[in-house]
């Protein structure tokens, strides 16, 4: 494979799918558990996309991402952004690998018959 790819490597998003796993069980276990101020750092680093701010960054507390914007059960709100960050890193790397548009989840060959 020429160049570097842009996107987060594999081993990562393998990675992301443990910790999903393992919030998956916090929220089945315990749906009312709380998260330490460390286990917040570590989640908070694996839901920020490669764009955004640091979370030591007083305006991320404030941001669409923020863990305080809406009255959700801790799991819960890690689940919710997990799957979408690794929906969103797949995606992508479906884009540039390959002939397909997976645009809302629809495969559109842009190839032409």
């Amino acid at each position: 494979m020429s160049g570097s790819s842009p996107h987060r490597p594999i081993a990562q998003l393998v990675a992301d799918l443990d910790t999903l796993e393992a919030v998956t069980i916090d929220a089945l276990e315990d749906p009312s558990m709380r998260y330490s101020y460390e286990q917040w750092t570590t989640l908070l680093g694996k839901l920020r996309s490669v764009q955004s701010e640091d979370p030591s960054d007083s305006s991320h507390w404030l941001g669409e991402m923020s863990p305080l914007r809406l009255p959700i059960k801790e799991p819960r709100y890690v689940l919710i952004h997990l799957f979408s960050r690794l929906r969103h890193d797949l995606l992508q790397r479906l884009k540039e690998e390959s002939s397909v548009d997976f645009t809302n989840s629809t495969c559109v060959d842009r190839k032409e018959s």
